[in-house]
């Protein structure tokens, strides 16, 4: 794909809503237990 559309689909054009679910997702991947972790304090 041109360099134009690749821009176009980072974090920089997203919704600001969006932007902070990639983040926060980010963060919970940061400090899970395990791959299938989405449940504990640390991953919530």
């Amino acid at each position: 794909a041109p360099d134009v559309v690749k821009k176009l689909f980072t974090l920089e054009y997203m919704p600001l809503k969006e932007t902070a679910v990639v983040n926060y997702e980010k963060a919970r991947d940061l400090v899970k237990r395990h791959d299938f972790d989405y449940r504990s304090a640390e991953s919530n």
